[in-house]
């Protein structure tokens, strides 16, 4: 045999047992994970069910709109723990005061009340407050306060 094709042959063998020996070692380093079509199982730790029951969160839900021209005292109920009033407005371009008052009640008595509002030389420009009370389920009512401008809206949510 010549004396390159010895060597070549020899590299040869050297290369596989270098790729065995590699394989050996990612297989042993891989703690048992058998990884097949790109999904992972690991088969050194048992699935643990759980038997409690699955309770959704929690989340907003909307419960009321109201919109120009509706405005004085509105009622809804409540069923969860919170809720929330956001308000918004853009005023009208008349060089004075603009304001929109919303007062929060629950069973008639007050709970918070939130204004916005615009000075005469303020940019005419939508303005947005929230108001959140965590009074519980019930019956709630909002009162609207709208003094010149443009458009506004009161949407009401309740947390549950």
């Amino acid at each position: 045999m010549v004396k390159s094709t010895k060597i070549l042959l020899i590299l040869f063998i050297v290369l596989i047992a270098v790729l065995g020996i590699t394989a050996g070692v990612l297989l042993q380093t891989n703690n048992g994970k058998v990884t097949a079509n790109n999904s992972t199982t690991n088969n050194s730790s048992p699935v643990n069910q759980s038997t409690e029951p699955v309770t959704p969160q929690a989340t907003w839900h909307q419960v009321a709109n109201y919109t120009e021209p509706t405005a004085g005292l509105m009622n809804f109920n409540i069923q969860g723990q919170k809720c929330k009033v956001v308000m918004s407005a853009t005023p009208q371009l008349n060089n004075g005061i603009n304001i929109l008052t919303v007062d929060l009640l629950k069973n008639s008595s007050a709970l918070t009340t939130g204004t916005i509002a615009w000075e005469p030389t303020e940019a005419v420009t939508k303005k947005e407050k929230t108001l959140e009370v965590s009074a519980g389920p019930g019956n709630y009512q909002v009162n609207i306060y709208v003094t010149n401008l443009q458009s506004w809206n009161v949407t009401v949510w309740d947390y549950y």
